[in-house]
């Protein structure tokens, strides 16, 4: 025989938290007033006296895992290096090449005039300004939603917020909002406005390796080390690559090959990632962007705030409104070896 205690001492899974937690937000009610919670501290207390439930913990792990889950969703974001923002703006120092060092000459060792220790040269400190800037999407739950029915539609309400606040941050990244200086975010392709390397519509080229090796050429100094590099390109261009037996799929890479999210295949040792922001049009349009290759190490991407939820009763409309938002924001480093990045864009 074996005799156990009633109470579950592993307490309840994260699923059984956010549901409590989304589920009290939505209601407006403390967690241990929903029949939810009541039932969940019935299962882990036991003939105990009932704990009270630590809301501002549970509150904080599920914000963190809503987060941890839409960068799992971001394909653009996850390469580029992130630093954490205290301040909606902030100064950081840089200092760019400043020209060269030099050779001294056997004669000229321990001599006064200062040929021993090289020409003379300034530091020429600058500063580069990331701001960050808001995102923003809300759901509607009505007054008349009872419990029963709300538990039902959390995973679908949770799953479309997240995902729409990943496809936002991957879209501002990559092409901004396409009103050029009123963007919040300045896409990376928008950092090359006139490709050196095209498509041309009306011969009906196609996206190749020969073509992406050409726009790696056109980064110069930045495009020296092709590991550094990252290749984005749309979903039709990724099958015009199937094409070209050139291009090494995923299969292909190698087993010690780095797998980003959403890569497909590898050119030259650099990672081709398919994002579907890009625009997919049939036939293609003159100026749509093709493909984008750029240096990661070029760009930063500061996060002030990470994604949280909040509700509020709008009693006009006789529903409760459920916000997540988030504060990010991205911006380039230096200039002075070229802007790091490459696009191919169709012509007419």
């Amino acid at each position: 025989m074996q005799f156990t205690d009633a109470r579950n001492d592993s307490g309840p899974s994260y699923h059984e938290k956010e549901k409590a937690i989304l589920l009290s937000k939505i209601s407006g009610k403390s967690i241990e007033d929903t029949k939810f919670g009541k039932d969940l501290v019935q299962k882990y207390a036991g003939s105990a006296p009932s704990p009270r439930i630590p809301t501002a913990t549970w509150e904080t792990e599920v914000s963190t895992n809503l987060e941890a889950e839409m960068r799992k969703r971001l394909v653009v974001a996850g390469t580029v290096r992130q630093i954490a923002m205290n301040n909606p703006i902030m100064k950081i120092p840089v200092n760019p090449e400043a020209g060269y060092a030099s050779w001294v000459a056997n004669t000229d060792f321990g001599n006064s005039n200062n040929n021993s220790s090289g020409s003379t040269a300034t530091h020429q400190l600058k500063e580069i300004t990331l701001s960050s800037y808001k995102l923003a999407t809300r759901e509607y739950i009505a007054f008349e939603e009872d419990e029963d029915a709300l538990l039902a539609i959390l995973p679908v309400v949770r799953d479309a917020m997240t995902r729409r606040m990943a496809k936002s941050v991957d879209k501002a990244m990559l092409f901004g909002l396409g009103t050029t200086t009123a963007d919040p975010v300045k896409g990376i392709a928008e950092y090359d406005a006139s490709s050196a390397v095209t498509l041309d519509i009306s011969n009906g080229d196609k996206l190749t390796v020969a073509k992406l090796q050409a726009a790696r050429k056109d980064l110069g100094a930045w495009g020296l080390t092709p590991s550094d590099l990252i290749i984005f390109v749309g979903t039709s261009q990724y099958y015009e690559l199937l094409e070209d037996s050139n291009f090494l799929t995923v299969d292909k890479v190698g087993d010690r090959a780095t797998i980003l999210t959403g890569q497909i295949g590898s050119v030259a040792n650099t990672p081709v990632i398919v994002s579907g922001e890009f625009v997919d049009a049939s036939p293609h349009t003159a100026t749509e962007v093709a493909a984008v290759i750029f240096n990661p190490m070029n760009f930063i991407v500061g996060n002030q705030r990470g994604m949280r939820v909040d509700t509020d009763d709008l009693i006009e409309r006789q529903s409760r409104v459920l916000v997540a938002s988030l504060r990010m924001g991205m911006t380039q480093v230096s200039t002075v070896d070229g802007p790091a990045v490459s696009t191919i864009r169709y012509v007419a």
